[in-house]
């Protein structure tokens, strides 16, 4: 059972924006409601008690929540500025050039991290240039002896480059340390085939296998090798196995028309083909000509993901203005970015930062506008700026978004009952209940009724809640 805890303001009544989740749509076995809260054909929910009529004073001709207070301040908070809405205009060569300047001095102001070597290796990668990568993640597992993504890009990079021995010595390294995964059988494979190591490979998949069993790319691998080792039967066992699992690729088709050939399977070879080739039409530039020149698209989704893996280790180390400046490059770069936004957002809640707060978040609900979330945010946001009718309005609308949820609901009953609206605290709460019985409503219920001064019809609301709780009592 979840506590009511006292209301101090709308931000205590969405504390972590889950505590409408928790007060109303915890589950309840006896309250014959399905997932979504509507009653169904099992026992009959616990009757709420008869409405007491609380406060009327509180109230107005208008209706519950409605309000007609003295103005509210016109904050500074209150900002004219706006996040953009459309893209920084930014060359490849302006954009590939910031990117590497960002990488660097992250590097520069903490060395000695490995997630920070880390975003620079990835964009030395990405752009081409290959022994600089793998010096860092070198260094990145001297740091850090246990980030298997240190070793599996190192790997990887190296089988890319044809150094099959430095991948399969990369991931010998990480499996004795204990960081074992299916990615890391998947690149140990790999290198021992592309050193005809057959049999090695062969024990890796299927050791991997006994542990992943499900692992489509596993299998796949599996099936590639073991045509590779002159298996075509057991390859394209393999590799039909692969494609049921989800493996609907190129090199799928590729290596189940050549296993079909070997095994006197004309047919089917013939219709696999196919489809290979009207999967290799789809693509009329291959990747690795895609990725012989970056086009002014690909630099500009660099720069992004350099940004923000750049802010995101800055904001692990407790830099401060680092992860502001870079989100809202992104922001400039690719308006409509939500991750940026929410990240944005949370770093201002927590400097109490609420104009840029507030701004944000309301961005967030013009690029997101159906997450019921996202409007009890911005409520939060504006109650803590004090600007408690704006907030109400906020709660509204997002009563509105998702009239079936529970938890727009239980916020407003919240916020009414700390302003003193009663009759309103009432009517949202006896909403929220009749969507889904829950123990902590008619708790809230019973404090509403009680500070109405209708003590027996509080007590009646407690009594239901301890139905609830304890259907047997």
């Amino acid at each position: 059972m979840f506590k009511i805890m006292s209301v101090i303001s709308l931000g205590c009544s969405l504390l972590a924006l889950g505590l409408a989740v928790a007060l109303f749509y915890q589950p309840q076995q006896s309250s014959g409601s399905d997932e979504r809260g509507h009653r169904t054909s099992g026992e009959a929910p616990v009757a709420a008690p008869p409405p007491a009529k609380v406060a009327e004073a509180n109230e107005t001709s208008a209706g519950p929540g409605d309000h007609r207070s003295a103005p509210e301040p016109s904050l500074l908070l209150q900002s004219q500025a706006r996040l953009p809405n459309t893209p920084s205009p930014a060359t490849k060569e302006e954009l590939e050039t910031e990117a590497e300047w960002i990488a660097d001095q992250l590097i520069a102001k903490i060395p000695e991290n490995a997630m920070a070597l880390h975003v620079g290796a990835v964009l030395n990668t990405r752009l081409h240039r290959t022994q600089a990568a793998e010096d860092l993640w070198k260094r990145c597992i001297e740091l850090d002896p246990q980030g298997e993504i240190y070793y599996l890009n190192l790997a990887a990079n190296a089988l890319d480059r044809g150094d099959s021995q430095l991948a399969v010595d990369t991931i010998k390294r990480a499996m004795e340390r204990g960081l074992e995964s299916a990615d890391a059988a998947h690149h140990l494979a790999i290198g021992y085939a592309n050193l005809g190591m057959f049999d090695q490979a062969l024990d890796t998949l299927n050791g991997a296998l006994s542990k992943w069993s499900n692992s489509g790319a596993l299998i796949l691998l599996l099936g590639q090798t073991q045509l590779k080792a002159g298996q075509a039967e057991n390859a394209e066992a393999s590799l039909r196995k692969a494609l049921a699992l989800g493996a609907d690729s190129e090199a799928t088709y590729f290596a189940l028309a050549n296993a079909c050939m070997r095994n006197g399977n004309r047919e089917a070879a013939k219709e696999f083909r196919e489809i290979y080739s009207a999967h290799a039409q789809t693509d009329e530039v291959s990747g690795q000509e895609r990725y012989k020149v970056l086009s002014e698209q690909e630099a500009r989704g660099l720069a992004i993901a350099v940004c923000s893996e750049a802010a995101a280790v800055y904001r692990t180390q407790g830099f401060v203005r680092e992860p502001e400046q870079l989100l809202l490059r992104i922001l400039a770069l690719e308006p409509e970015n939500l991750a940026a936004l929410i990240s944005l957002a949370e770093i201002y809640s927590s400097k109490q930062q609420m104009a840029e707060e507030l701004m944000t978040r309301e961005r967030i609900i013009e690029v997101n506008p159906t997450d019921l979330l996202n409007y009890l945010r911005l409520a939060k946001t504006l109650d803590n700026a004090g600007l408690s009718n704006r907030a109400i309005a906020t709660v509204k609308l997002a009563i509105s978004m998702a009239p079936m949820s529970v938890p727009g609901y239980a916020a407003m009953s919240e916020f009414l009952l700390e302003k003193g609206e009663l009759a309103g605290a009432q009517w949202y709460v006896t909403q929220a209940l009749a969507l889904r019985p829950s123990v902590a409503g008619y708790q809230l219920l019973a404090r509403i009724l009680r500070n109405g001064g209708h003590e027996t019809d509080a007590q009646a609301a407690e009594a239901l809640a301890r139905k609830l709780a304890d259907p047997k009592s």
